[in-house]
């Protein structure tokens, strides 16, 4: 296990010690202090990139997150900020790989191949479950779906 975090205080004079680990807390410390400019697109880019590659990653492997949502992507600088690096050395590093984002609590996951809820819980294949603002609409049916619905489910959340 390994901790992940995005550390601001590369990035700020005041509140320097702030640090969030994941994206819901670290686009609301954006918004809350105004700041969302202050980084360059190719950081959002980056950002939306990770989540996507994770996504492919898991379809690839026939696994449905279910729950995506900005709490489970995890954030972190710290393959930067942990080092003893220049000003110029961490702004290369940030040029290179501003942030790198993981999917995270795979609670609600399901797979095609493999049993990812506990076995006492026969509804894994119903949806009707998550975090309602993040469902996809036609979630709301309480049917059954096939793998191929899953994934759109999870491209909805995304």
């Amino acid at each position: 296990m390994e901790f992940v975090a995005f550390d601001f205080k590369l990035f700020c004079s005041d509140n320097g010690n702030k640090q969030v680990s994941n994206l819901q807390d670290f686009l609301g410390y954006l918004d809350e202090n105004g700041a969302a400019d202050a980084f360059p697109p190719f950081l959002y880019q980056k950002i939306a990139l990770d989540i996507a590659y994770g996504l492919q990653y898991l379809h690839e492997s026939k696994v449905y997150h279910r729950d995506l949502k900005t709490s489970n992507v995890l954030v972190s600088n710290m393959h930067y900020s942990n080092k003893d690096l220049n000003s110029d050395d961490i702004l290369a590093s940030f040029n290179i790989e501003p942030v790198m984002c993981k999917l995270t609590d795979f609670g609600e996951s399901r797979s095609d191949e493999i049993q990812t809820q506990l076995l006492g819980n026969t509804r894994t294949n119903n949806v009707d479950r998550g975090t309602p603002s993040f469902m996809a609409p036609e979630i709301h049916t309480m049917q059954e779906v096939r793998a191929e619905d899953l994934k759109r489910i999870d491209m909805w959340a995304y």
